[in-house]
């Protein structure tokens, strides 16, 4: 898998230009380019950047009652400024 993620399917959706070369994968995709969803089907998109850094290890928590935290990410692009999607141990934070 090539480096970099894909825009979101709400960015893709806005971006009136064509459809681009159909995928299956990375591998189908020139240079850069990534295989991503998108209102045409899987093309070959211009990656976005991820966030630098790793998120700490963390393991699930083992706790007698169920974990009633919600995720509040999904992915690193919903996090603000240099800040990362990571499993807290019981949700995504």
């Amino acid at each position: 898998e090539k480096p970099g993620i894909c825009p979101t399917a709400k960015e893709v959706l806005t971006t009136a230009a064509p459809c681009g070369t159909a995928c299956m994968g990375d591998w189908q995709c020139p240079w850069a380019e990534k295989c991503c969803s998108s209102r045409c089907g899987h093309v070959c998109l211009a990656p976005e950047q991820d966030k630098p850094g790793e998120c700490p290890k963390v393991r699930p928590q083992q706790m007698p009652e169920p974990c009633t935290e919600e995720d509040s990410c999904a992915h690193n692009r919903d996090c603000a400024q240099q800040e990362k999607c990571c499993f807290s141990g019981c949700a995504m934070r």
